[in-house]
Formats: structure tokens, sequence, C-alpha cells
């Protein structure tokens, strides 16, 4: 397997005889009235997922690892871990459980306040593309003039690149924010987002690829570091990445991925202080991240890239991010599927697969509403995965401009009462109340 790669394709696929049916999506997609629906964009209801489990479920855990250091399956195993497997978590109702036990439960629930909000959903242009708003093609396309329509903030169509932070308290009830991606609309999804949601900071970054859209706002970090609450020196904030994505950081931003040496010479200049940690391309291994577990989620971006998705399970809910795919990985789709036991040597874990829904949120990524793409997932593949993890909940993002809101989401929601799978549309904005 190559890894590495150029820049990502961006091209769009059309289907064959552009505006010709391909089907039900086809032919939907092909009806304009339908597709103008969505200028009633701001009085339509809020995008209704799978009600929240209550946080008075929440159960005490065993205290997270300290160390950022990897923690192999074995590990895990000895720390009480593989106690918190999906077949032997607490699920119970609420109605299974006794008042005294919900009394005391409720004692936990801040520690169980956690959310993840989505900064950008849209595909590596970002929505509106500059080719419509500047009309290069005669007139812009439905979507992109709904982008242009109304203000962002209540604007599902308008698009920021993929990125996401999640929220979640610790033992001393402190929260900590958990960036997913810093790409190239970071900037302005910081004003747009983090004042509204009282997001003063970042605690820590995840990296999925070095490709544009997940990295070029690396320098407005800096603005948003914590810092020490005496001394006011900003500190250094740890950002988690494959070796191939921290070699490709390096050439684009050697001011950031070098250190300052005094013996050098080497000017101080007030740039993002990045404390770099290479993590392992394998679903087999688990990092402490300021608490949360994480488990990196390899997969196939184009088949000469291999980029990141995380798997966030701390014993409450399994959440699955992958924002940049064009395949899953046998091993990362077995570990969307199966659960670890605690028999077998490292490198040999048993495993077997857990009946029910394996997966609590699965966001996942999907360019085009048909068709496929050399880089990213379109929704028939999408819709094929999902049939097939069955998660409780799968919101999906990087949407390309062939994606309008409001007449693809009314169809992605009727699969609830067709087949039984819960997916609709991500939007930036959108907050979603996790346990964690």
């Amino acid at each position: 397997m190559k890894r590495g790669g150029g820049p990502e394709n961006n091209g769009e696929i059309k289907a064959e005889g552009e505006g010709a049916s391909n089907g039900e999506w086809g032919s939907l997609l092909n009806s304009q009235n339908e597709r103008l629906h969505a200028l009633s964009l701001s009085s339509s209801p809020p995008l209704l997922l799978s009600p929240p489990v209550s946080p008075s479920l929440c159960t005490s855990l065993p205290p997270p690892l300290r160390s950022s250091a990897p923690v192999s399956d074995d590990h895990c195993s000895g720390n009480g871990l593989s106690d918190l497997s999906p077949g032997r978590r607490n699920r119970q109702s609420v109605s299974k459980l006794s008042p005294a036990i919900l009394s005391h439960l409720s004692q936990l629930s801040p520690a169980c306040m956690s959310e993840i909000i989505f900064l950008g959903t849209g595909c590596s242009t970002g929505i509106p593309r500059l080719t419509c708003v500047l009309a290069w093609t005669g007139q812009a396309c439905d979507t992109c003039r709904l982008a242009l329509s109304l203000p962002p903030e209540i604007n599902k169509n308008y698009r920021c690149t993929p990125s996401a932070v999640i929220r979640f308290a610790r033992e001393d009830g402190r929260s900590r924010f958990i960036l997913i991606d810093a790409g190239k609309t970071f900037r302005e999804q910081v004003i747009r987002w983090f004042p509204k949601f009282d997001l003063g900071r970042v605690d820590a970054i995840l990296l999925t690829h070095h490709h544009a859209d997940a990295i070029l706002g690396l320098d407005d970090v800096r603005d948003v570091q914590p810092r020490d609450p005496v001394s006011g020196r900003v500190l250094p904030l740890p950002v988690y990445l494959s070796a191939t994505c921290m070699s490709h950081v390096a050439k684009q931003f050697p001011y950031l991925a070098m250190r300052h040496d005094p013996v050098t010479g080497d000017v101080p200049r007030r740039v993002s202080q990045l404390d770099w940690r290479i993590i392992e391309e394998s679903p087999h291994v688990v990092y402490d991240v300021e608490g949360l577990l994480i488990r990196p989620l390899p997969v196939m971006h184009g088949e000469d890239l291999v980029a990141l998705g995380f798997l966030i399970d701390n014993g409450r809910q399994r959440i699955a991010y992958i924002s940049d795919v064009s395949r899953l990985l046998p091993e990362t789709e077995r570990q969307l599927t199966t659960t670890a036991t605690s028999a077998g040597t490292e490198g040999e874990k048993e495993r077997e697969v857990q009946p029910g829904k394996e997966i609590d949120l699965l966001v996942l990524d999907c360019l085009l509403p048909w068709g496929s793409h050399p880089t990213h997932m379109c929704l028939p593949e999408c819709l094929d995965i999902i049939r097939k993890l069955r998660p409780a909940q799968t919101l999906l993002l990087g949407m390309s401009h062939e994606i309008e809101h409001e007449l693809i989401n009314r169809k992605l929601l009727e699969l609830a009462h067709s087949e039984g799978i819960h997916v609709a549309l991500a939007y930036d904005g959108l907050r979603v109340p996790i346990m964690l």
C-alpha cells in the first residue's frame, strides 16, 4: 500500500448525461421545484435526531489512563476497560432502575454533559463554490444560490470545510475541547461558532490527513490555545497525527514544526505552540487524549493515501468520526462491527460479533448524492455501509453543492420508516448531545 500521495482530486464526477435520470435519486434531483423548496429553510423545523440518552443513566467508570502513550488492547483488559464493551455496558432503561439508584446516578450527570459540535460539513471547496458565486457557468446552481440567500448561522446549505469540536467534562468538572481538523476555513468557523457556543479554547487537536481542508488553519490555532492561569504563558497544544501527515505538515508549516533553539539564535515568533504527537495508523491502539480514549481508524482517501478516522469510546457511547474516506479498510470495518474480548494474546485478540447496534453515532463522508468518486464516498456507498454497520444514528458531512440540504434530507429521513436506519445530513452549527 502506497502512503502519502499528491493533492486531493476535488473534481466533481457527474452522472452520465448530466441532468438525466439516475433512478429515484436522479429524478428527485432533477425536480427544480423541489430543490427550491429549501427557500423556506429558515422556518423549517430543526433536524430531529434520536433522543439523547438521559444523563441519569451515566455509570461510574474506572479512572482513565493518564499517559498519552498508546494503550494496547491487552492493556485495556488489565485496567477494567474490557468490561466496557457494548455487550457489557450499562444500557438499562430508566424504568429498570430503582429510584435510589437513579438518585445516585443523577449526581454523576455533569460528567455526561458532552456534545459534538459541527464547525464545518462541506467538501474541500466549501459551499457556496466560487464557480457558482462568480457564475462562470452562466448561473449559480440551486444549492449555492440558497447558500447565499440567508446568513450562514441559519443556512444549512452554507458549509465550511469539515471540522468538529468534542466538548466533554472530566472528573474535575472542567470542560475539555477536542478539535478534529483545522482546515482553511477554521478562522471563519471560530468567529461564527466559538462565541455562540461558549467555546473558549482548544485543548487538543486530532488531524485526519494533510490536505488543505484539514491543516491550513493551524496557524490560527495560536488564538485558541490554553494559557497558564498564573503566568499567562501559552501552553503547548497536543496535536495527534500520523507520521505521514506530520511529514507534510512540516513542509507546509516549517515554522510550526520546528522548536526554538536558543543556541542557534533562532528568533522566537508568536506562532501556534504545538506539541506534535505521532500516532499509529492502526485501529488496535488506543490513545488517551485529555481523558478521552480514542482509537485511530485508518481508511483509504483515494487509493494512494491513508487518512484517519477516530473511534471515541469511554464506555458509555461509541462515536465514530470518518470525514475523508473512499474505502474502509478491513481492519477498520472489523473494529466498527466487533468488540474485543478479554481472551487472546497481543496481536491475536479473539473477537466476537455483538448483537444490536455497535456504534451509537457514525459521522461519515458523503460527497455526492449519486455515483462514485475516486477519493470520497458518495451516498450509495454510504448507505451500503450504514446498512451493514447498523449504527443507532448516522450523520453525513463533506457534501458538495450537488447536495441540497432540505431536499436530500427529506429523502434520507424516509429511510427510518422504510428500512429502520436513522441517517441525516449534518450542517454547520449542529450540536449533538453524546455521553462520554
